[in-house]
């Protein structure tokens, strides 16, 4: 069970190319230009990126929460592009006017434009010396950051769509976040699982200018997200699945870690962190939210989610995201389509919207700096 929750794939769809409509081609095999609205660029929006399931041939794809308007949007990449993502979205942003997403499986990055969900580029990774196998995005200053599950952090410029520069990190980076210049990269060494990760135990801090590794800090086993609220970064380290539990640490200003809270999911918001502390055996999940001002662990009323496998907040839109799993056999079912829970900040239920196969990543627009 260890191995399924390192790295999740999906089927690799042979991407088809894409034909126009002409009077030669059946009825049936049209799309419709306006087959999904043109997003408004005032509406907020939430992303959803599913990854489906290998086993299955389940594939993934981009799904969209229009949030004035309550509404979910499936599949928008693959109906208007007429392909797939291709194998195992993994991770996104949304940047200015453009949606960036990671493909695990099939080691590329796609452009695609906000509003209509037109692919702009595809960035292939293969044979690159720069990174490969995204894991996790970040964007400032004209560039989205990327860490690559080959021990790498890459910088991909948004004009000429190019990655400019990488940096060598630790083993197997996971979900990175900018701090005060700063790239903090949890190092998870999660593919030597049979090994109890026992390189997994450090986080590489990278400075944005220069695009080098500054110093590397010493953390609790297994770290797998880093977030940044506050005056602090706060680490979610994962444990080795037995008797090292998963909990979340705040670093300090000298390198060391104070314990926050047992959890195995966090996002931050401001100088908020939310976190999840899910149980396997579905015995009950518990929510914080810790304020990182006033150093304060609180709870948050979140009813409603069987096996949540995601979170993402955003106070300036006023709400909380939250992906689940449904239940089979007892278990979290990871071939069957999930669904997305929408709250306010206060917990304040608001809809739930049918989702796709195995929602690995939840991110919403993020302004141009």
């Amino acid at each position: 069970m260890i191995k399924k929750f390192l790295v999740c794939s999906v089927a690799a769809i042979t991407f088809g190319a894409f034909v126009s409509c002409d009077d030669n081609e059946k009825e049936g095999d049209k799309i419709e230009k306006d087959v999904f609205p043109v997003i408004s660029k005032a509406n907020p929006e939430a992303y959803i990126l599913t990854q489906g399931n290998y086993y299955s041939k389940i594939e993934g794809g981009l799904n969209v929460v229009d949030l004035t308007e309550s509404t979910l949007m499936s599949k928008v990449f693959s109906t208007v592009n007429r392909r797939s993502l291709g194998a195992t979205p993994q991770c996104g942003v949304a940047y200015g006017g453009k949606i960036y997403i990671g493909m695990y499986e099939s080691n590329t990055i796609e452009v695609v434009d906000r509003y209509t969900f037109e692919s702009v580029a595809q960035i292939s990774l293969a044979g690159s010396t720069e990174g490969q196998q995204p894991r996790y995005m970040v964007a400032q200053g004209g560039k989205v950051y990327v860490s690559m599950f080959d021990g790498y952090v890459a910088r991909l410029d948004t004009l000429t769509r190019r990655i400019d520069a990488s940096v060598k990190v630790g083993p197997n980076p996971e979900k990175i976040c900018i701090h005060k210049g700063k790239i903090y990269v949890p190092n998870s060494d999660g593919m030597n699982y049979e090994n109890d990760y026992k390189n997994g135990t450090t986080v590489s801090v990278v400075s944005l200018s220069p695009f080098a590794v500054e110093k590397t800090l010493t953390v609790p086993l297994n770290p797998g997200n880093c977030v940044s609220a506050g005056n602090n970064v706060f680490v979610l380290c994962k444990g080795n699945y037995k008797e090292i539990p998963s909990k979340v640490y705040r670093i300090e200003e000298d390198g060391n870690t104070t314990e926050i809270a047992s959890g195995n999911m966090i996002t931050a918001d401001g100088d908020k962190v939310y976190i999840v502390d899910a149980h396997w055996d579905g015995s009950g999940n518990i929510y914080h939210v810790y304020d990182a001002t006033a150093h304060r662990l609180g709870t948050l009323d979140v009813r409603g989610v069987d096996y949540p496998n995601g979170i993402a907040v955003s106070s300036q839109y006023d709400r909380i995201i939250i992906s689940s799993n449904v239940w089979g056999d007892g278990m979290p079912a990871y071939d069957l389509p999930g669904y997305i829970m929408e709250y306010k900040t206060d917990c304040t239920f608001i809809k739930r919207y049918e989702s796709g196969v195995g929602e690995a990543s939840i991110f919403f627009s993020v302004p141009l700096d």
